[in-house]
């Protein structure tokens, strides 16, 4: 089977939670979307780069052994999370200091 991928450039909706919304976001759908083909038999790898790490996309899917969430983002902002990650749930965060440049 051929590897695929997709790509949601405008961002996803990463702070919302189960039952509540967080950071302007109503509804999580790279969650929804990578647990729903987790069920199809499938393995997903959700790779976040954004100033803010995806606390919801993390919350929503670290329970699931086929969904490995991987959070590059700025520390010390909102939401305030994402400076550990949790390697056996497949919850990997790479915070990084504010200014951090490829110098």
């Amino acid at each position: 089977e051929k590897t695929k991928l997709a790509i949601h450039l405008p961002g996803a909706k990463h702070h919302a939670m189960r039952d509540y919304s967080s950071g302007f976001c109503i509804f999580n759908d790279l969650a929804i979307a990578a647990t729903k083909l987790t069920q199809m038999g499938k393995k997903v790898a959700i790779f976040d780069c954004d100033a803010h790490h995806g606390d919801g996309t993390e919350a929503l899917t670290k329970a699931n052994p086929n969904i490995m969430s991987f959070s590059v983002h700025q520390w010390g902002i909102f939401p305030g999370t994402g400076l550990v990650s949790d390697w056996e749930r497949k919850a990997l965060n790479f915070p990084l200091a504010a200014n951090t440049d490829d110098e």
